[in-house]
């Protein structure tokens, strides 16, 4: 064995020994018994081949000194083979310290993928809890809306008897006609909560197709993690091999920045997919929010609609309504309101007018919390609030010689309409509360 594969012998061993292919205790088993005797007899060896070398180094050059240039040739030649070996070694030191490298950053994308995955299942756990959340959400609102229902019946047969006493067929047809209002305004908020959970379905959809998306890139990372363990062992095998070594090296650093660049891909696709996950469960939260409010809302309508007026006091809608039959000034019928603990009357809807269209005698006028007095022309209730509608009589209001200011109810045979009058004119008086 000559020098140059002394030297790769012991840079291959040094190799196999980094690599963990082989211990140093199995290097040592596998040395010769007689560590002295296998010493010895290399010394005895390379003595010979000193004298040998000796011997010919003088035939060539006191017996055939021509060929002293052969001898130079041949050592040249052996310096450039030395150095050949050398840079052969030094690529496949860098190639490997390349491999190692890659192999780095493909451990760590795949630990990034591991906890983007995590995340995603987090999500997907908040999701189903919102959906239950939102599950329950609309079984309180349906039992709402029977409770309100069965409200709703109890005021239909506290109307009938109304009627009855009463006995006017009109009475009946008003009070069946706001009914059929509130009916309308109910599947209306019913169609609204129909359409948001419709919505909430559709991106329920949406997260299972993108669940199923990163299963199949998951077992596409397993395929690929299989086909990275397969080359593994080829590079084993194929290690003492120094330049078919450095071939295959070439290839699995190729193939690792192909998985590199698609781990990355990966890794930029889950982060995406978890940004919408999150806008969708921040929406989710949203609308559990908003349909909580609207629970409440109608609780606190039922509630109201569940309580009585006090005695002398008309019951409609979520207001109780007191007349007055004893004429005051405009002045002195709010304060006798303000006093019975209401205001006077908002009548700022078509229901309210045609219940006060049956309620009221034929020929009455009553005060009611609508005035101009602030500035001419620009009419506001009691509570600072402008009239969105308004029920003025034919030609009014008129501001007959400057001096009608205030707003009152009129029942001139059997409709009703707003009329204005001096302020200091005596009327009757209809006050308001809520219940």
């Amino acid at each position: 064995m000559d020098q140059m594969e002394i030297e790769d012998s012991k840079h291959m061993t040094k190799k196999l020994t980094m690599k963990g292919l082989i211990t140093e205790v199995e290097l040592h088993r596998r040395k010769p018994p007689s560590r002295r005797f296998s010493v010895c007899l290399g010394l005895m060896c390379a003595l010979l081949l000193v004298g040998n070398i000796g011997q010919i180094l003088y035939n060539h050059m006191f017996i055939h000194p021509i060929s002293a240039d052969l001898i130079q040739a041949g050592a040249a030649e052996k310096l450039q083979l030395e150095a050949t070996l050398t840079n052969l070694t030094e690529d496949k030191d860098q190639l490997q310290k390349s491999y190692n490298t890659l192999k780095q950053e493909k451990d760590q994308l795949q630990t990034n993928y591991s906890n983007m995955q995590k995340s995603s299942d987090e999500l997907q756990r908040e999701k189903h809890e919102l959906q239950r959340n939102y599950s329950s959400l609309e079984t309180s609102y349906t039992d709402l809306n029977q409770s309100k229902y069965q409200l709703q019946s109890r005021y239909q047969s506290l109307s009938r008897d109304k009627d009855e006493l009463e006995q006017s067929y009109n009475d009946l047809r008003r009070n069946n006609e706001q009914l059929q209002t509130n009916y309308s305004s109910l599947e209306t908020i019913r169609g609204g909560l129909t359409r948001e959970r419709d919505q909430i379905e559709q991106s329920y959809s949406i997260l299972k197709q993108e669940k199923d998306q990163l299963q199949s890139n998951y077992e596409g990372m397993q395929r690929n993690l299989t086909n990275l363990q397969r080359e593994k062992h080829e590079l084993k095998t194929q290690f003492n091999e120094v330049r078919t070594n450095r071939d295959e090296l070439q290839r699995s650093i190729s193939a690792l920045k192909s998985d590199k660049d698609q781990l990355q891909r990966s890794k930029d696709n889950l982060q995406s997919r978890y940004n919408t996950l999150q806008r969708e469960k921040d929406q989710l939260r949203t609308d559990y929010n908003s349909l909580t409010a609207v629970r409440d809302q109608l609780q606190q309508r039922v509630n109201r609609m569940d309580r009585a007026c006090p005695s002398g006091w008309n019951k409609f809608g979520e207001s109780c309504f007191y007349v007055s039959y004893k004429s005051r000034s405009w002045s002195s019928s709010r304060d006798f309101c303000n006093s019975k603990g209401g205001h006077l009357a908002i009548l700022n809807s078509r229901d309210k007018m045609r219940f006060f269209e049956g309620f009221l005698e034929s020929y009455t006028h009553a005060w009611i919390g609508l005035t101009d007095r602030v500035s001419e022309g620009t009419w506001r209730w009691v509570d600072q609030t402008w009239p969105s509608t308004t029920f003025w009589g034919s030609g009014q209001p008129d501001d007959y010689n400057s001096g009608e200011d205030c707003g009152e109810i009129r029942k001139e045979g059997s409709a009703v309409d707003w009329n204005d009058n001096d302020c200091n004119v005596e009327r009757f008086c209809i006050c308001e509360k809520a219940l």
